[in-house]
C-alpha cells in the first residue's frame, strides 16, 4: 500500500513541518500542518525508521521544525513527499 502526499503553495497555505525523533531513538514522527485555501486547517503526520544519514542532528526525544522543501528530497521514486 503506498500512500502518496502532495502540498505545496496552490494545495496548502501556510505550511510547516515538525519533527520528532520519539525516545526510543528508533522511530522519527513527521508531521506537517497547513490551511486549505478555504481555511479549513489540515495536518497530516506519519511516522519513518530513524536513518542517521537522513535525520544527522536529531537525537532521541528531539523535537524541531524543518523546511517543507527538505521533505521533497527525502522522498523516494514513485513517492511525492509534502
Amino acid at each position: 500500500m503506498s500512500t502518496e502526499v502532495w502540498a505545496d503553495p496552490q494545495t496548502l497555505e501556510d505550511v510547516s513541518a515538525r519533527l520528532w525523533r520519539l525516545c526510543d531513538g528508533k522511530w522519527v514522527h513527521i508531521s506537517i500542518t497547513g490551511r486549505t485555501p478555504c481555511g479549513i486547517p489540515v495536518l497530516v503526520f506519519g511516522v519513518v525508521r530513524f536513518e542517521p544519514s537522513t535525520f544527522p542532528d536529531l537525537p532521541a526525544g528531539a523535537k524541531q521544525d524543518t523546511p517543507v522543501y527538505l521533505l521533497r528530497g527525502w522522498s523516494s521514486p514513485g513517492e511525492v513527499a509534502a
